[in-house]
């Protein structure tokens, strides 16, 4: 069993002992269309002696210090993931320059009080985010999927420690912020809407960064509320403090059962450029889109297609720029193994060559993994394109040794040269 676990972890051609899995020794194979093709080695930013599952990671960078923060989703019960894996939401703190030298905390699990406000225990916690006003502080956002609400904790960046305080993410409904439950922002969407809009109380992904533009921060969420018959696809949310959110736009529904998903925008002269995650787990994906919001007139246009319809999973996409040209991070690949397929195998960043249509892009490097590279966050900082990203989803392939979130940098100008 020893010999069979580490074949699936090998990176094409290249052998790699057991070990390697804990990601402090996985290579990842970087081209791009022939000029390029180097052995970079990511570093492990979690605990995979000890996690069995972790998943779901978010990136901030504080630049001044190049100290990198990630949170992440782990668990130490289960190697699956979802509402009964018991994860809790976890903290990598690491300099930018030796990721290796982390030290992991709990922001918070199932079951734990926080101040005066306690934790549902009976499901896990999921969906984190990381957001900043600038002030010295992270604020660290997750979902319990007990009772589908978002809450948020403090960590104070001058002292190193987590606020001993919990509180509700809120949304704007009939004047007043109300916490951030699934009900709740159906309703806000409604209202905003005109009550035009019927959807099913599910959850919504708060997954995008928030980007601050004229005084408001902006996100776009997505969220599985969609039905065979009215398909949610989005709603822009604008914030001054990253807490109590407001409704400014929501895109029609369309006709299909597909969920729109997981985001991530940019913000370029006045355009929120927004990546949309479009899959249905019980059916082949749909691809990775992108589409544009006029801050000025609150108009969009419609979905470009990115990725190739017909992937098993797309996950989410990711978009950036590096000061002058706008960037796309897309998952997509299958690889067959002997126990089945492990999906998300590759990850290609793309330069937009012509935002408008007829779409252009160009593949600008393309990153494989034999063990699949999985939810990546990715940010720019000084020419260097920081990537986190998850391997080894146990949710997908069961017979890989470990689980682990990675991390690493590359310098941009060898990359998109």
């Amino acid at each position: 069993m020893k010999y069979l676990n580490i074949l699936f972890c090998f990176i094409i051609f290249t052998l790699i002992n057991l070990e390697a899995c804990s990601a402090n020794n996985l290579p990842l194979d970087v081209s791009d269309n022939d000029s390029i093709n180097v052995l970079p080695k990511a570093v492990c930013i979690s605990k995979p002696t000890v996690e069995l599952s972790t998943h779901s990671s978010n990136m901030f960078i504080d630049k001044k210090n190049q100290i990198a923060y990630v949170e992440y989703t782990s668990s130490e019960n289960s190697k699956l993931e979802g509402p009964n894996a018991n994860s809790y939401i976890a903290l990598s703190i690491f300099p930018v320059s030796n990721p290796s030298k982390k030290t992991i905390i709990k922001v918070a699990y199932p079951g734990q009080r926080i101040g005066n406000v306690i934790i549902p225990a009976d499901k896990s916690l999921s969906d984190g985010n990381i957001y900043t006003m600038g002030d010295g502080h992270l604020i660290i956002s997750f979902l319990s999927l007990s009772n589908y609400t978002y809450y948020y904790r403090r960590y104070n960046l001058s002292t190193g420690a987590l606020e001993d305080s919990l509180d509700y993410m809120k949304i704007k409904y009939k004047g007043e912020y109300k916490p951030m439950i699934g009900g709740y922002f159906v309703m806000a969407v409604n209202e905003f809407v005109g009550n035009k809009l019927k959807l099913p109380t599910t959850y919504l992904q708060m997954a995008s960064r928030a980007i601050l533009y004229n005084g408001y921060f902006y996100i776009y969420v997505g969220g599985y509320l969609g039905s065979a018959t009215n398909m949610f696809r989005g709603a822009l949310l604008k914030s001054i403090d990253c807490i109590n959110w407001e409704v400014v736009y929501v895109r029609p529904t369309k006709l299909g059962g597909y969920s729109y998903t997981e985001t991530d925008i940019l913000i370029k002269n006045g355009i929120i450029y927004c990546v949309q995650r479009h899959d249905n787990d019980n059916d082949s994906g749909m691809g990775t889109y992108l589409f544009s919001i006029d801050l000025s007139t609150l108009t969009a246009k419609d979905d470009i297609l990115i990725t190739p319809v017909g992937a098993q999973s797309t996950g989410r996409p990711a978009i950036f720029t590096d000061g002058k040209d706008i960037y796309i991070g897309a998952t997509s690949g299958n690889l067959v193994t002997p126990t089945g397929i492990v999906e998300r195998s590759e990850y290609t960043i793309y330069k937009i060559v012509n935002i408008t249509e007829p779409l252009k892009t160009e593949r600008i490097v393309l990153l494989t993994n034999a063990c699949g590279i999985h939810y990546c966050s990715l940010c720019f900082d000084n020419y260097k394109l920081l990537i986190t990203y998850s391997t080894d989803r146990r949710k997908i392939n069961l017979s890989h040794p470990c689980t682990n979130i990675d991390f690493i940098s590359f310098n941009w100008n060898e990359i998109k040269n």
